[in-house]
């Protein structure tokens, strides 16, 4: 599954984050630096967006778990990472998207599955 590019984009002057690949508005920053909490409000509202409602809100508890157990610096990063294969949604295959099972070495379909040492 590939990664998208998260860029800074304006409609109606309130910028916003937004997809690279898949906008068509304005992009005012190409190389933004986003907060935690944004991160997690964009795989929130794209989960929404995608009518995968059980997933709205549980970018949001990870962000503050992320925050709390590793601070903000890499807590962001790993949003960012989330955030770029388009949400935790998108990653598991909801809604017959493509995973991102692959991408981290697990089989998907297996219950018998380990991470490497």
């Amino acid at each position: 599954m590939p990664k998208q590019t998260i860029v800074r984009v304006v409609e109606d002057s309130e910028p916003y984050l937004a997809y690279k690949e898949t906008t068509w508005e304005t992009i005012v920053d190409e190389h933004p630096t986003p907060a935690l909490e944004e991160l997690a409000d964009m795989c929130d509202q794209n989960a929404e967006s995608r009518n995968n409602g059980d997933y709205i809100g549980v970018h949001r508890i990870l962000a503050a778990l992320l925050y709390r157990q590793l601070r903000r610096e890499q807590a962001t990063m790993l949003m960012k990472e989330i955030a770029e294969y388009g949400g935790l949604d998108r990653m598991n295959g909801v809604s017959g998207q493509d995973d991102a099972f692959a991408d981290f070495g697990i089989e998907n379909g297996t219950d018998d599955w380990q991470l490497p040492d």
